[in-house]
């Protein structure tokens, strides 16, 4: 059988794995958005299943997959058996990482706006009813290449709640 993997991240990467019956270990490199077949075209059906639960840990999932990966998990590897995946594939796995990767941006924006508040008050306790702040986010250009705001929100804190 033969196993094709691709790399849905936006950075070139190496595959780095190990194989039941062989003493070495293995490593093919691969460019952003691209597919490789893995190792030989003869690989055995507990070989491929050793590969895909190794790779699991590291963001490994199989095209069948795709429609039910959570929101918030992170697609670096999409292995497909028998045949190379169609590029539609591929795309649906990049945009699904821009968004889970935006929704973990907005995250991180609010954790910060939090985090500023509190040392803000343990800091200066006096200020807190007088005190406003606001940050801006300032960038070129309106939009990411996706066409999302660049910043498109920001967070109050109420301090009377």
């Amino acid at each position: 059988m033969r196993l094709y993997v691709a790399n849905c991240t936006k950075t070139n990467a190496v595959l780095s794995y190990r194989l039941l019956e062989v003493k070495n270990g293995l490593a093919q490199p691969c460019e952003a958005g691209q597919q490789i077949m893995v190792a030989k075209p003869d690989l055995s059906r507990p070989q491929i299943d050793h590969f895909l639960e190794q790779m699991r840990p590291f963001g490994m999932y199989v095209t069948d997959e795709l429609g039910g990966i959570d929101k918030g998990q992170l697609i670096c590897w999409l292995a497909q058996m028998e045949k190379p995946m169609k590029m539609d594939k591929i795309q649906r796995a990049l945009a699904h990482n821009e968004a889970a990767l935006f929704a973990q941006g907005k995250g991180f924006r609010q954790a910060a706006a939090i985090a500023a508040n509190n040392r803000i008050n343990q800091y200066s306790p006096h200020a807190a009813g007088t005190m406003e702040i606001t940050i801006q986010e300032e960038s070129e250009g309106n939009a990411s290449p996706t066409g999302e705001p660049l910043v498109a929100e920001g967070y109050r804190i109420d301090r009377g709640a």
